[in-house]
């Protein structure tokens, strides 16, 4: 059901979701898909009520919107681990635990210092990897750059195919 920009150019939407890819150690500019990524991003700042963005899609998203900063780890951050909830995290996370697990799967990372600098509000963080969940409070765009949508097998599976590929999941 993919369409290009121009087939929806006139058409209005509830959110654009960006979703994560295996690019994620490559500079912005070095994705091949990165300038139809930033047409897309202009182009829903007035035809799309909200943008989500998860894992990569979310790193992408602050870049473009706020020019927060990636850096790229040492080891990949790779397993189910324990997030915080702030204390006044809104109407979005009614329902969540204070604290609660969510899986992580990458390579990158965002300093907290950038996000605070860029105005944006986090969500979610954990003490051993770090932000999980950041919001702009004026377009209450959502940024999460953990896999809340992750099912009981996907982390397996991602092991495997890292393992296949040689990489040092651990």
């Amino acid at each position: 059901f993919y369409r290009r920009l121009d087939d929806v150019r006139d058409d209005y939407f509830d959110a654009l979701i960006v979703t994560g890819a295996p690019v994620e150690t490559l500079d912005f500019d070095q994705v091949a898909y990165w300038d139809e990524l930033k047409e897309i991003y202009e182009w829903s700042k007035s035809h799309c009520f909200r943008r989500l963005g998860i894992c990569w899609g979310a790193q992408a998203l602050m870049k473009l919107a706020y020019d927060v900063p990636k850096f790229t780890m040492d080891d990949k951050l790779f397993g189910v681990f324990r997030h915080n909830l702030a204390p006044d995290a809104g109407r979005l996370l009614h329902g969540f635990t204070q604290e609660f697990p969510m899986p992580v799967s990458r390579y990158t990372m965002n300093m907290k210092s950038d996000i605070d600098a860029a105005g944006l509000r986090v969500l979610a963080e954990s003490d051993e990897v770090g932000i999980g969940m950041v919001r702009c409070e004026t377009t209450q765009d959502l940024f999460v750059l953990n896999h809340l949508e992750y099912d009981a097998q996907t982390l397996a599976a991602e092991y495997e195919r890292d393992a296949k590929e040689g990489l040092d999941t651990k």
